[in-house]
């Protein structure tokens, strides 16, 4: 059975231009016997929930306050907020048109699927279902549209899939954590066509 892929993101009021995030990013300035403090809400008075190592990579940032001086990052399991002012962008490119990989997952009924790296196939679990993967025909950003939004088909010998991502805030209704992309999820196969909704992080190493 295949599974198709559709994404749909809202932009935060706060968010700056959608091609932007999310994106990864890194620890920069920042002593080697200090750490870069993540706090609740975008200001230097709020409680800090967590640390970035002076040398930390693969910072999701999700989208900035709107000075542009707090990131706001993803966490395991939660959102903060760090100083702008120590963090650098990893990659000049989109997510869209960069090489980065897209995890993704829903709840009610869970699912979990990946888009690699090299944007050549797409992996996805349903349940405990065993890992299945679906090799991508196409992959295109709209005529004259540099924004977050991007499409693709994959198919194989019995199914058919689509996706159309767009950057924007999104929660998975369980947790405390915020993504950068949202997904609505389709799938179409000899025996039914059916959709499901989740979010998306940037994959990182």
């Amino acid at each position: 059975m295949i599974r198709a892929f559709a994404f749909l993101l809202a932009f935060s009021p706060g968010a700056v231009i959608a091609s932007e995030f999310p994106a990864l990013y890194h620890v920069i300035d920042v002593a080697e016997d200090d750490s870069l403090n993540i706090r609740t809400d975008p200001n230097s008075s709020a409680p800090i929930i967590d640390t970035f190592p002076h040398d930390a990579q693969d910072i999701e940032v999700i989208t900035t306050n709107q000075t542009r001086s707090w990131a706001m990052v993803a966490l395991p399991e939660a959102t903060g907020w760090t100083s702008l002012r120590y963090l650098e962008r990893s990659h000049p490119n989109s997510w869209t048109h960069s090489n980065t990989g897209l995890t993704c997952s829903g709840t009610e009924p869970f699912w979990l699927a990946t888009l690699a790296p090299d944007r050549k196939a797409l992996t996805y679990q349903f349940f405990d279902d065993p890992p299945r993967d679906i090799e991508i025909s196409w992959i295109i950003t709209p005529e004259n549209y540099t924004g977050g939004s991007l499409g693709l088909s994959a198919s194989s010998a019995k199914a058919h899939a689509f996706a159309s991502l767009t950057a924007g805030i999104c929660s998975d209704g369980m947790s405390d954590r915020s993504y950068g992309i949202s997904i609505n999820l389709f799938l179409t196969d000899p025996a039914h066509t059916i959709g499901y909704t989740g979010c998306c992080s940037l994959q990182t190493r």
